[in-house]
């Protein structure tokens, strides 16, 4: 899967991002002790359907609380292309 845009949200606890896909498609991440899970807004869905969308990758990971987007990238490399930089 190939993420086109991407930005964080901000006010939560845990770090979160939103985004779309390549085929324009809202997506949802969120890091929430120690699990990595992203979500996919179903067709025709707008960024909050994508909170509670379609599970497409989750990874439990043992990090710190804090994860940067460069954290983000390198944990999900290997099954999800994301941009350079989130546009925040």
């Amino acid at each position: 899967m190939r993420i086109t845009k991407i930005r964080k949200r901000e006010g939560s606890v845990y770090p979160e991002w939103e985004g779309t896909d390549d085929e324009g498609r809202p997506i949802y991440m969120q890091f929430q002790r120690g699990t990595l899970s992203i979500r996919l807004a179903p067709t025709g869905g707008d960024a909050e359907s994508a909170v509670v969308g379609e599970e497409i990758f989750l990874k439990e990971i043992a990090y710190g609380y804090e994860l940067t987007y460069r954290d983000l990238r390198r944990m999900v490399e290997d099954d999800i292309d994301l941009p350079d930089q989130d546009h925040s």
